[in-house]
């Protein structure tokens, strides 16, 4: 009898959330393309250290916008551009404790999507007011200190401006994509040029 109960429950709470989302899109209160159904175990893609971190930080929080959860359950499916395209909207939703995750995870995003100038500004606006947990910060730099290489500095030549620049000479022992950013600055400022010399 008790197993009956059971199997009507979540029958019934798994009938809820589909006929939920046909009564949006029948009423056109939400267009049939918005609806994001929640990934399950098997899509979520947490192929590297930052997106491990941040599903623990994402379900530690509880969130209970619609919103909030459709972009985090993209960015952990993988779809960056999807993610990307949704940033500026979703911003407005998130909630205060999950504001500094979203920010860090829009670093991660904008490197993953190979935007170049744009990744270098978001990580040096992210390093420069640290709000986010130290371990998603950790984890993100992790993921970067694998793939970001000399190469890649070189081939995409970001712009560092002088706030960025000041980061970089005022860090103690700079390694990864922290140190190639300043051997490639080295080659354009003399006070980097010095900096490197006394690593």
């Amino acid at each position: 009898m008790k197993t009956l109960l059971l199997a009507l429950l979540l029958s019934a709470s798994a009938w809820a959330q589909d006929g939920a989302d046909i009564l949006l899109q029948t009423t056109g209160t939400v267009d049939s393309t918005d609806v994001v159904a929640a990934p399950q175990a098997g899509e979520l893609k947490l192929s590297d250290a930052y997106l491990q971190t941040l599903f623990m930080e994402w379900r530690q929080a509880k969130v209970t916008s619609v919103d909030v959860n459709r972009w985090f359950n993209l960015v952990l499916s993988g779809k960056h551009l999807a993610a990307a395209h949704q940033w500026s909207a979703v911003q407005e939703h998130m909630p205060s404790e999950l504001t500094p995750v979203a920010r860090e995870t829009w670093v991660y995003l904008t490197w993953k999507l190979n935007l170049p100038q744009t990744f270098v500004d978001a990580y040096f606006a992210a390093r420069l007011n640290p709000q986010a947990p130290e371990r998603l910060r950790l984890a993100l730099d992790q993921v970067l200190n694998a793939e970001v290489t000399a190469k890649w500095v070189a081939e995409n030549r970001p712009f560092l401006n002088e706030v960025a620049t000041q980061y970089l000479l005022g860090l103690a022992s700079p390694v990864g994509f922290e140190l190639q950013l300043t051997a490639f600055a080295a080659r354009y400022n003399p006070a980097h040029a010095v900096r490197v010399l006394d690593l």
